[in-house]
């Protein structure tokens, strides 16, 4: 199934149907997750030509399930890539929210609570009005010995999907809705390079046994009085931390679990009464007579370190990977895109060498010999 769209974003689309006259890649995306769409977006704005192969798209992606607090991580490798990755994520969401309608981009306030005491994060100077808080503050919530604040965003993962992919689409792109089963299948004759943001997918697609599913629980609760953000970890239990996430139209997102290598879909009622508890016990005041709407789950697609890097083989067209960012894919998908596009820059950049290499070597390969009549016209 493809689809196409125009109209919107004029001026941007004149722009890169310019920059497509000059030599532009044709791109095979796979994946229509927050990592897929970002990449394909930002490919589509640096002037090439996009079109998505996905199974699925929004609402049936991981991307719909997750809370979507747009914050810095500590727990991604590459560290130093991922640094860069979140700052220039952080101001992509920030252009956003100040210049286009319907993201579903909101800010809030994340305050996160310890029961150790904590240094200062690495990324604290990355976001701002960071402050710890102060002991009247910790008093207020149970067990808590540190903790702080900063401003953050949040985001309704469906809404913000469906704003990327209508962006996609007015912007020239294509999506065919079908299963990648090999790289194989991408024609040689309809694309030139595969950018591979198949998240968990990719331990199939690729055979890359190093990507496994994080299994998380969430309860939907209706609670419009709640803006901002609160996380707390337990020492000792990391896998159960105790979260609400507010969405921007009144619901929040009550967390959560981290259960490794958990492939099941299936709802726990046990674990979301828990989920639902542990929350209350810790603000009663904020969630503890909200109604719940309903249950989600979703499986993280986790990697030891976030795979970003061009693959280039026989069996193939080149492939630029893109996946195995757990639970911060929202955090770091623009981040990420960037990287995409300078990937896609220094290829196309070679490209052309080759191209004007060979065009030289044809050129004195096809001249046609001139006979030297010289002898016989003496």
């Amino acid at each position: 199934v493809s689809t196409q769209s125009t109209g919107f974003f004029k001026q941007t689309n004149e722009q890169v149907q310019q920059g497509r006259m000059n030599n532009s890649l044709r791109v095979c995306v796979i994946g229509a997750g927050i990592v897929g769409l970002t990449s394909a977006i930002n490919s589509l704005e640096k002037g090439h030509s996009v079109e998505i192969f996905t199974e699925t798209i929004s609402p049936n992606t991981t991307t719909d399930w997750s809370g979507a607090r747009i914050k810095p991580t500590e727990f991604t490798e590459p560290a130093e890539r991922v640094r860069v990755w979140t700052n220039v994520s952080l101001k992509k969401y920030l252009e956003l929210l100040e210049k286009e309608n319907g993201t579903s981009i909101t800010p809030a306030w994340s305050k996160e609570y310890y029961t150790t005491p904590q240094p200062d994060p690495s990324w604290k100077d990355a976001v701002q009005s960071f402050r710890r808080f102060t002991p009247t503050e910790l008093a207020e919530t149970p067990g808590v010995v540190d903790g702080w604040t900063f401003k953050s965003a949040v985001v309704y993962p469906t809404i913000l999907l469906n704003w990327l992919l209508k962006r996609f689409l007015d912007l020239g792109g294509r999506i065919q809705l079908t299963k990648v089963n090999s790289f194989q299948e991408i024609s040689r004759d309809k694309f030139d390079i595969i950018v591979n943001c198949s998240g968990l997918g990719a331990r199939a697609l690729v055979g890359d046994s190093k990507v496994f599913p994080i299994k998380g629980q969430l309860v939907i609760c209706w609670a419009p009085w709640i803006k901002d953000c609160y996380y707390y970890v337990k020492e000792g239990c990391e896998g159960e931390p105790a979260y609400i996430i507010p969405r921007g139209d009144g619901s929040v997102v009550v967390g959560g679990t981290r259960d490794y290598h958990n492939w099941d879909r299936t709802i726990d009622f046990d674990k979301a009464k828990i989920i639902f508890n542990r929350n209350a016990a810790l603000w009663p005041h904020l969630i503890a007579s909200a109604p719940i709407l309903g249950h989600s789950i979703g499986l993280r697609p986790y990697r030891d370190e976030i795979r970003l890097e061009l693959e280039e083989n026989e069996r193939s067209l080149p492939i630029i990977h893109n996946y195995g960012h757990g639970g911060s894919g929202v955090t770091l998908a623009w981040g990420c895109a960037e990287e995409v596009s300078q990937i896609l820059d220094s290829f196309q950049n070679n490209k052309k060498k080759e191209d004007n290499d060979n065009d030289n070597d044809n050129f004195f390969v096809k001249q046609p010999r001139f006979t030297d009549h010289s002898r016989t016209l003496r």
